[in-house]
């Protein structure tokens, strides 16, 4: 495979912007300033400072030959740290996507924060392989004029976003041109995922997080739309296995990032995620959860996220996000926020037994109309 610049390189025009944006998009703007850093070979620190308010600052890692990059993460799980790579880096995580797929190149509709890895390496991909990028916010992916534009290029959504456009008869008119949607960020639900099917949408879920420069697994939309479930096999380049003493994911690849936090790292070193799965015979990957997210409970560890799945497969909620919050007596006890389906709370928990042990099923349940999203297009309560 074959790319449009050299590995330590950046793009030297403007040719990857679209002609269709809005030029004064914040997205935009922001993609601009940080690629004038990097093109002088400086090292670029991505950050969010509130809404409408995105800066691009000088790294502390900046200088030499090769720009590093450093994003911040961690701050749903922890105290936020700055994750650095550099273009070699990022260059690997486009390589193993461009072998896995033998694209030539790759053009793509931007609607995630630039600032996250997911939105980020959507530029890379187009800046090394000659592609164009179209800016806009995913809630405008039902508008007429997007039809065109969205023919033949990749998306990336989170699972959130994808569930306020697949009940929208235009915007599925529109994502159906697509050459792929790549979704991550978090596990789809069946419901979900069978809605997607059902409206024919090109579907890749996909596994990755900022230390690995984004995605390192994908399932082929061929296999989703047969009815597959998981994130699918790892790309090129990348070995996973699970952990003899936890069971946590570990990680080898050659996109892994220098350091995070205080940790630093080597390209030959496996790196231990904070999440468990489990490998199929074929060596399809399917996501369980995270171990720092398990939820101690009398003693008893539960993961929300197969509570989640429980919850939404009853057919009684529209959405549903399982949280924790702290209890005298329990030591931490589990709140479900959902959004009924016209049902009482009472039928729903009623559903749940036989499918979930008596210890598993949340104690504690609130109703909204609608769950709360960030810019990101991830859920956003705080308990």
């Amino acid at each position: 495979m074959e790319f449009a610049m050299k590995r330590e390189e950046y793009i030297k025009t403007d040719s990857w912007i679209d002609q269709a944006n809005d030029f004064t998009n914040p997205n935009l703007l922001f993609a601009q300033k940080a690629l004038s850093f990097l093109r002088k070979g400086r090292g670029v620190k991505l950050l969010h400072t509130g809404p409408e308010k995105l800066d691009c600052s000088l790294g502390d890692h900046a200088g030499g030959s090769i720009p590093n990059l450093i994003f911040k993460t961690g701050g749903t799980t922890g105290v936020p740290k700055d994750v650095v790579h550099d273009s070699m880096t990022i260059f690997s995580a486009v390589e193993s996507l461009c072998l896995r797929t033998e694209a030539n190149g790759f053009s793509c509709v931007q609607c995630l924060p630039l600032y996250h890895i997911g939105g980020w390496m959507q530029l890379e991909r187009a800046w090394r392989t000659g592609g164009t990028v179209f800016f806009c916010n995913y809630r405008d992916l039902n508008q007429p004029e997007l039809k065109k534009i969205l023919q033949g290029r990749l998306l990336s959504l989170v699972p959130t976003q994808l569930h306020c456009l697949v009940t929208d008869s235009k915007a599925c008119s529109n994502l159906r041109g697509c050459s792929g949607i790549f979704v991550g960020g978090a596990a789809m639900s069946e419901e979900l995922a069978e809605m997607s099917r059902k409206e024919d949408l090109p579907i890749v879920p996909c596994y990755g997080m900022t230390e690995t420069a984004g995605m390192i697994t994908m399932l082929d939309y061929s296999d989703f739309a047969a009815g597959q479930n998981g994130v699918g096999s790892v790309l090129p380049n990348t070995e996973m296995r699970s952990s003899e003493k936890d069971g946590s994911i570990c990680v080898r690849t050659k996109s892994l990032c220098h350091s995070s936090g205080l940790e630093s790292y080597h390209a030959n070193q496996w790196f231990e995620t904070a999440d468990f799965g489990i490998e199929d015979k074929i060596g399809r990957w399917n996501i369980l959860g995270r171990l720092d997210g398990l939820i101690n409970s009398g003693g008893e560890k539960v993961n929300p996220v197969s509570v989640q799945q429980a919850i939404m497969a009853t057919g009684h909620v529209r959405e549903c996000l399982v949280a924790t919050e702290p209890n005298e007596k329990w030591g931490e006890s589990m709140l479900a926020w959902v959004t009924p389906r016209n049902c009482p709370i009472q039928k729903i928990k009623d559903s749940l037994k036989g499918n979930l042990r008596p210890f598993e099923i949340p104690k504690k349940w609130k109703t909204v109309e609608k769950l709360p999203l960030n810019e990101a297009g991830k859920h956003n309560i705080h308990i």
